[in-house]
């Protein structure tokens, strides 16, 4: 049997775009200090968000998720192995795969659809980002 896959995206995502501190507090989210812990690519105009604000309940119910449906998490972020440097920490996750935007044959500029899609190999996949664009609603459409 394939394992299917769950990609997860990070900003917009598990981690809100415009933080506001006391909400996020409430809620449980807490802001993580990243500086020093990043890997720009090489050639790359990436870089992440000033503030990161993460809950580890996403964490708890990703995991959950992932062992209850015999379910590979995998990153689908920019962040690509930035994400386990840190992200996965504060979630309680361990190393994840990543699909890796950066080397990929039709490089960072291009939306991530192929990338993710190369990645999965034909298998079963779920997808949580915040980016899906017309283009790829039509690519849905026609049966990808």
């Amino acid at each position: 049997m394939t394992t299917a896959m769950l990609g997860i995206d990070i900003d917009g995502v598990i981690a809100p775009l415009s933080p506001k501190a006391k909400e996020l507090r409430r809620r449980g989210f807490q802001r993580v200090n990243y500086h020093g812990k990043i890997r720009y690519p090489k050639n790359s105009t990436w870089s992440p968000y000033s503030e990161l604000w993460l809950s580890s309940a996403h964490g708890k119910m990703l995991r959950e998720f992932s062992v209850r449906h015999d379910i590979e998490l995998v990153w689908t972020s920019m962040w690509s192995g930035n994400a386990n440097r840190v992200v996965s920490p504060v979630l309680g996750l361990p190393r994840l795969n990543y699909v890796d935007f950066f080397n990929h044959e039709s490089g960072p500029e291009v939306w991530k659809w192929s990338a993710v899609a190369d990645y999965a190999a034909g298998r079963p996949l779920a997808w949580l980002d915040d980016g899906f664009s017309a283009r790829e609603h039509r690519q849905l459409e026609s049966g990808w």
